[in-house]
């Protein structure tokens, strides 16, 4: 769960940015690994 909250942070920083729509996919995408690999651990 600590690597979700890194990565909501991250998110929200990344808002701010205005590469904000590649970064949102590169974040959903990585999200879904950790959400992938922490469901078979």
């Amino acid at each position: 769960m600590k690597y979700l909250l890194y990565y909501v942070k991250k998110l929200v920083v990344v808002k701010r940015t205005r590469s904000y729509y590649n970064t949102e996919w590169q974040f959903i995408y990585q999200l879904g690994l950790i959400t992938y690999h922490s469901a078979f651990v």
